[in-house]
């Protein structure tokens, strides 16, 4: 659907005047009928919308190309525990080094910073928060050297190399077959850290455990940094100075296939963090001197010894995978609906499902004013506190587009996505506090309510096409698109959003078919009829 800038600042205009001038619903009894006044609008509520849930069996999904990846170990009551892990391709920020005569190899780090926020300062020290951690505990993390070429397109396509090559988070145990020996680290205890780190440089005339008078070069925001095995950089990169292997990065992809960063858990709880692997300070960082060839007034030929530290860098990419293991099979009784993310769960809607009904309510010329599903959380089953997803995401599944609700919410905050488009996708409302907050994380969430006016007044009003509605977790509803997904039923792929897979957490939601009839998913319609 193509829309002008001005019609979408028009339209947000009109609906912004209308929930102004509307307020928030209380609950309805629908006993005896499916026509109940409102207090709240000069209107009626038609609550009586057939419809048919159902779930996706996704066993994998489409995740090279993400913008951040998930690694740790994520243990959630409802579906168990998640285990993702992540295969990263090595590029070379500049091809066919030259690294001059008796290269000294002092270290080799690697650095991924994590998502933080600086909370407090203190002198020279800065204190932080991470940001997109899940869990708190120990996982033991590995990172060994990968022997599985990543291609960048699919030699099956059909068409003559023209697609891109997909990877699947359900390739775990390929990649894994694929190990090479080499183990560059290794930590049974491994901690994602808040701690600011303090870069420092060794005062040579001091034993190496005497860091009194090391100079201090830098502080950096927390992350995970590592020295790796010099030897193994030596011999691979530096000692092939020259070599075809070095020439470009088609080559050196082909030879140095890249890391698998693994993730296992040490005990029932763990830890998980989004990280972004494509960040300009996330590298392998090889330090090294070397001595140079004489110019410009020496005598040519001669080298002189250059004391001054030198860099080569390796970034991670150009293809990124993330690998999820999870033990959890949704319910397929209907009375509930399953959603999370990682290798997500979605869920999906069918409304209007009796077409009699719909061409019935077409008839009425009814002018809609508000209409929405309240997704209640099952509380028997998700009481999860702060580890219910904030936010879900309802689109349109046979199209894989999101539908005209999101595009006019003027809510919309890129820089804030928790709170950005909060009138068609509603956040989870909480119970409440001693201070009357409804969103504090870590009160059990009651419902996401989602406002889908312009959707139903399509249908009902405009005759448009009535489609599946798709939902999913979302961290961030800002992040659009779709990636494909397999499912254990289908030889053919389907679609999930974008931002699905990029959080493990998860929630139960009442379906229409709920035995608690009180929480059952309905489709709320507040009309007023013509005169």
């Amino acid at each position: 659907m193509t829309i002008t800038k001005n019609f979408i600042k028009v339209a947000a205009l009109l609906v912004a005047i209308f929930y102004l001038g509307s307020c928030e619903e209380e609950e309805f009894n629908t006993v005896g009928s499916d026509l109940i006044p409102s207090e709240n609008f000069d209107a009626l509520l038609f609550d009586g919308t057939q419809m048919v849930t159902s779930q996706q069996d996704i066993v994998g999904v489409q995740t090279n190309g993400l913008p951040t990846y998930l690694l740790g170990v994520y243990n959630d009551e409802i579906y168990g525990q998640t285990s993702a892990s992540v295969l990263t391709q090595l590029v070379m920020a500049s091809a066919n080094p030259t690294f001059g005569d008796n290269v000294e190899l002092d270290s080799v780090v690697m650095s991924i910073p994590y998502f933080s926020t600086p909370t407090a300062a203190e002198g020279d020290t800065t204190f932080y928060s991470l940001d997109s951690i899940y869990g708190s505990g120990p996982i033991k993390l590995s990172v060994q050297e990968s022997g599985y070429f990543l291609r960048n397109v699919d030699p099956n396509s059909g068409d003559g190399f023209s697609n891109a090559q997909l990877y699947y988070s359900n390739q775990q145990q390929e990649f894994e077959n694929n190990l090479r020996d080499f183990v560059f680290f290794e930590d049974d205890n491994f901690e994602f850290s808040n701690e600011e780190l303090v870069l420092k440089r060794l005062n040579e005339e001091d034993d190496d455990e005497d860091e009194t008078n090391d100079t201090i070069v830098e502080r950096v925001t927390p992350r995970l940094r590592v020295k790796l095995d010099s030897t193994y950089f030596k011999n691979n990169i530096i000692d092939k100075e020259g070599s075809e292997e070095l020439l470009n990065n088609n080559n050196f992809k082909n030879f140095f296939r890249g890391l698998y960063f693994n993730a296992e858990a040490v005990n029932p709880n763990g830890s998980m963090a989004l990280l972004n692997f494509g960040s300009t300070n996330a590298n392998i960082t090889l330090y090294y001197r070397s001595d140079l060839e004489e110019s410009n007034g020496g005598t040519e030929g001669e080298t002189t010894s250059d004391n001054t530290t030198k860099t080569f860098v390796l970034n991670f990419g150009d293809i990124i995978v993330n690998t999820y293991k999870t033990p959890f099979t949704p319910s397929q009784n209907n009375q509930n609906l399953y959603i999370k993310g990682a290798t997500p769960n979605i869920a999906e809607i069918e409304l209007f499902s009796d077409e009699d009904q719909l061409d019935s309510l077409k008839q009425l010329d009814w002018l809609v004013n508000e209409a929405n599903l309240t997704f209640y959380v099952n509380q028997q089953l998700a009481d999860n506190g702060e580890k219910e997803p904030e936010r879900i995401f309802v689109y349109d599944l046979n199209n894989n587009t999101i539908l005209f609700d999101y595009t006019i919410d003027f809510t919309q905050n890129a820089t804030d996505p928790v709170n950005s488009r909060i009138l068609h996708l509603g956040r989870l409302t909480r119970t409440q506090n001693e201070s009357g907050s409804t969103t504090d994380e870590e009160e059990t969430g009651i419902f996401y309510k989602i406002k889908m006016t312009e959707y139903v007044k399509n249908i009902i009003q405009n005759d448009s096409t009535n489609t599946r509605i798709g939902v999913a977790v979302s961290p961030n509803v800002e992040i659009l698109g779709d990636l494909n997904a397999k499912t254990s039923n289908s030889s053919e792929d389907v679609t999930v959003p974008f931002a699905a897979p990029l959080s493990p957490e998860g929630t139960v939601l009442h379906s229409n078919l709920s035995p608690n009839e009180d929480k059952r998913l309905k489709l709320r319609i507040y009309y007023t009829e013509p005169n």
